[in-house]
């Protein structure tokens, strides 16, 4: 490794996370001082955009860490610098911290963001601005680990698609309204993951028997090895798989569906359990409301 040039490594550790390079730094080499530069000048920050009701300016806060608690000034940001939290919360003009335009925002401010954006988690709930939404799901190329937002728009969806393609992605809450029934095409994609740990579907949208039997599926063939969470309403045909249950029905009423190691009959709620290895367990909770599936 001594071999390896500086202006090398100096490029790796702008791709490593701090933790990374805490361990990179218990390797002694000749580069220990760009990877001890690096780790010392890292900061991980968190992203607060506000924009007004009338989406013509931007209030922008920066902090050091998740908690709130650090300001960082824009014009202090450096190379050593990654973009951990994105959050973006429509307030009213008489709350907003400073701002600048939305146009001078997109051009000037928003591509240096992304620039040192990396392995983010994005909070974009409904009460967002669509049009400023859109534009950071347009420009951000980083991956994002946890994604929480309504639907914006097209480049919502292909955001989504991108990033679980990327690979990165584990936890995603979709909310509100107007989530067109084509996303499910990715949804199941997101399903089939090996990074899938959360999804949470607080909106118009169900969770479909499709989706169910690929949860069941991937739990029976190994490739859940992670404690995971599907959470929403269920489809009218899970609503009738939840009536033919209570009422004493089998599942050869759905033949796509594996057998299942248990089924216990609430007043108002259905408890199907999948075992496998006689260690671990998927748990489906189902009523005509709500199905909650999460492996134990």
């Amino acid at each position: 490794m001594d071999s390896v040039p500086i202006a090398f490594v100096d490029t790796l550790c702008t791709t490593l996370q701090k933790k990374d390079l805490k361990e990179l730094q218990k390797i002694e080499n000749r580069w220990l001082r760009t990877v001890g530069t690096h780790c010392s000048r890292r900061r991980e920050l968190a992203v607060r955009l506000n924009p007004n009701d009338d989406e013509t300016e931007v209030g922008i806060r920066i902090y050091e860490g998740m908690d709130g608690k650090t300001p960082v000034p824009y014009t202090t940001l450096t190379k050593y610098d990654r973009i951990r939290l994105i959050s973006i919360k429509r307030f009213h003009r008489q709350l907003l911290p400073d701002t600048i335009s939305m146009e001078r925002f997109r051009s000037k401010v928003l591509p240096v963001l992304s620039s040192l954006t990396d392995v983010v988690e994005v909070q974009a709930p409904v009460t967002s601005s669509k049009n400023l939404v859109e534009s950071v799901w347009n420009v951000l190329c980083a991956p994002a680990a946890v994604i929480e937002t309504g639907y914006t728009g097209q480049k919502c969806g292909e955001f989504i698609e991108r990033q679980i393609r990327i690979g990165y992605l584990g936890k995603l809450k979709l909310h509100g309204d107007e989530w067109p029934e084509s996303i499910k095409v990715t949804l199941k994609s997101f399903l089939k993951s090996s990074n899938y740990v959360y999804l949470d579907l607080f909106s118009t949208l169900t969770i479909d028997l499709d989706m169910f039997i690929c949860i069941v599926e991937s739990f029976l063939n190994g490739d859940l090895y992670r404690k995971i969470h599907l959470y929403g309403k269920p489809s009218d045909e899970m609503k009738e798989l939840y009536e033919a249950l209570l009422s004493g029905g089998t599942f050869t009423l759905l033949e796509r569906l594996p057998e299942p190691s248990s089924i216990t009959r609430g007043r108002s709620l259905c408890e199907i359990q999948w075992t496998r290895s006689h260690t671990y367990r998927l748990r489906a909770l189902l009523s005509a409301k709500q199905l909650s599936v999460y492996r134990i």
